[in-house]
């Protein structure tokens, strides 16, 4: 098991702890937040806007993503309704790879892309044991949040970009 995998895992233990005490717990496993000024965006934004974007990695890993209006909608809804318990994944419905990401990333910006990927090897001589983090693949699914009727208000990346973009 890895470091995240491990940490998530103590955290969702500790707080079931509530459960004995009769509080109600919903665990949000959030995906990476989508805004202009702040979350993982600007980082990402950055090598793309400097003409050197590109896939990193396989490029295939799974990015869950979220725009921070649905995000904050979500957190709402599971203060304001008590039928929510347990984990929900608090990721956009359209779950897209880190080529996808990339790519749209770029159109969002009228920029290009390069066709080639950037090398594991690359990022662990630039980023060393934060490597991890933009090569790990997770697609999660939102269907828990649907099922309960949950509507997302940007469930396509190429619609959250738009809103964020076009301001």
């Amino acid at each position: 098991v890895d470091f995240l995998a491990d940490c998530c895992k103590q955290w969702e233990n500790t707080a079931d702890l509530g459960l004995a005490l009769g509080i109600r717990v919903v665990k949000i496993r959030i995906g990476l937040i989508l805004t202009k000024d702040g979350g993982v965006l600007p980082q990402m934004e950055r090598p793309v806007r400097m003409y050197v974007g590109a896939p990193l990695g396989s490029g295939q890993q799974w990015m869950p993503w979220i725009h921070l209006d649905d995000i904050v909608a979500i957190f709402c809804e599971a203060v304001d309704h008590t039928n929510l318990n347990g984990p929900y994944h608090a990721c956009a419905p359209n779950p897209v790879t880190n080529t996808t990401f990339t790519k749209q990333l770029a159109h969002a910006l009228k920029k290009p892309v390069w066709p080639i990927h950037v090398p594991s090897f690359m990022l662990k001589m630039l980023l060393g044991e934060m490597s991890i983090l933009p090569l790990m693949s997770n697609r999660t699914s939102a269907q828990k949040l649907i099922d309960l009727g949950f509507h997302f208000k940007y469930p396509t990346l190429e619609k959250a970009l738009k809103a964020i973009y076009d301001k």
